[in-house]
């Protein structure tokens, strides 16, 4: 998928896992995600729902149904591998 719309994601560094509740808290996996702010206009994702909201560094909220993304590989595409339900330990 090449995100056209993402503005910049040159702070992104490894997001190899995202560990998922409900609502993501906090995510130690992820190093820095300060430059994400678009992707709520991602809507074509068919292992995702709509990404609503990302605000922080350290705290994503996201809707209900976003359960795992497994990578983020490129700065222009989302690879989304397997969806894995983990919740936050």
């Amino acid at each position: 998928l090449v995100l056209r719309r993402i503005k910049v994601l040159k702070e992104i560094r490894v997001l190899k896992e995202i560990r998922v509740s409900k609502e993501i808290r906090f995510l130690k996996e992820i190093r820095v995600l300060k430059e994400i702010r678009v992707l709520r206009e991602i809507r074509d994702l068919r292992e995702i729902r709509v990404l609503r909201e990302i605000r922080d560094s350290k705290e994503i909220r996201v809707s209900k149904e976003i359960r795992v993304l497994r990578e983020i590989r490129d700065l222009k595409e989302i690879r989304v591998l397997n969806i894995v339900q983990r919740v936050t330990s």
